[in-house]
């Protein structure tokens, strides 16, 4: 689970989406904006539509949200000062795969803001 610092609340943000860039790979999305403070922040959305079962959207959002705290906890700078929201939205990929995936769409967010 992120720090609470690191999260990023939706029901307090109701303008981010209008606000955000997006990018797509692999039945990943990513949407992410500058924030005000360098403090990165992310949220993790599983669809009910993708995973049918609560327990499984939940072990997924685990999964993604430890992939992020290692690349806070890593300085990556693919992540400072942005707030992220990564949507899932095909179920079936390995750990491995979500972890290039993820890794590939920062960077990939990265060369875009530069």
């Amino acid at each position: 689970m992120l720090p609470q610092q690191n999260r990023l609340h939706l029901r307090k943000e109701k303008k981010f989406f209008p606000q955000a860039k997006r990018v797509s790979l692999r039945g990943v999305g990513l949407y992410w904006r500058k924030s005000q403070d360098k403090t990165p922040r992310a949220a993790v959305i599983v669809p009910a539509t993708v995973v049918r079962k609560a327990t499984g959207r939940n072990l997924l959002k685990r999964i993604v949200s430890a992939i992020i705290q290692e690349k806070i906890i890593n300085n990556a700078t693919e992540i400072q000062g942005k707030e992220c929201i990564i949507i899932i939205h095909k179920a079936g990929e390995t750990h491995d795969s979500l972890e290039r995936t993820i890794t590939h769409l920062l960077t990939e967010m990265r060369d875009r803001t530069r």
